[in-house]
């Protein structure tokens, strides 16, 4: 109980101070947080999830955080992601958003199969987990071919529809659309191959109505998500 009170005001804190977790992501802080992601009560590992992705969020000196991210051991919060709790494995995608940008970590996650996390939050997450879950695959498939990221004509086909549906609820105004667009546009330019008999932009042409967020991003977006 003591644990799961501290982790959960350590969360709350690094949400609603982003200003101080930079000079807070250091090793005293970030390894105790890290151990309690194994935690075999639930409610303590994701509370730790939820203060590591506070303290992992990008931001202008990203980079002095990154020495220590890039050292973690991201299977805590893979499995996290993996629990039933749709819940906790929203909070634990939204921590792994923040780390694969980093190459060796978003190996190791595909390697771990994060894939399957990330579509099932694109499915049954709420808004801002499907905006996690979005801007997580656009690190993957900025770092390997889409091929490797998404496997067959049926899970790419998902994550087309569902990201383009979770435009709906984003801002145009933010990078979140950004990003989750661009791999929109790796995805629609991605052609026939051993995993994909069809081309994944196909997905678009079978449900016309997925369109209508493209075409309002097109008509109403800054120019920034209109290109």
């Amino acid at each position: 109980e003591t644990q799961e009170y501290a982790a959960s005001v350590l969360a709350d804190l690094f949400s609603n101070r982003q200003d101080i977790c930079n000079s807070l992501a250091t090793d005293e802080i970030v390894h105790p947080c890290t151990k309690l992601l194994t935690s075999n009560t639930q409610v303590i590992a994701t509370q730790s999830a939820r203060a590591l992705s506070a303290l992992s969020r990008p931001n202008k000196t990203k980079s002095s955080k990154m020495s220590y991210m890039a050292e973690w051991d991201v299977k805590p919060l893979i499995k996290l992601a993996k629990t039933f709790s749709i819940d906790a494995a929203e909070i634990a995608v939204a921590a792994l958003a923040n780390l694969l940008s980093d190459h060796h970590i978003a190996a190791e996650a595909l390697a771990e199969d994060v894939v399957s996390s990330l579509t099932r939050v694109l499915g049954d997450g709420t808004s801002e987990g499907k905006r996690n879950a979005s801007r997580a695959l656009h690190q993957l498939v900025r770092h390997f071919p889409v091929g490797d990221v998404l496997m067959g004509n049926a899970h790419c086909r998902f994550a087309v529809l569902e990201i383009v549906d979770s435009l709906n609820a984003m801002d145009m105004e933010g990078t979140d659309a950004a990003d989750a667009l661009e791999v929109v546009a790796l995805l629609a330019r991605t052609k026939q191959s051993v995993n994909f008999t069809y081309p994944p932009w196909s997905a678009l042409a079978e449900v016309p109505s997925s369109l209508e967020p493209l075409v309002r991003f097109l008509a109403e977006g800054p120019p920034l998500v209109q290109d």
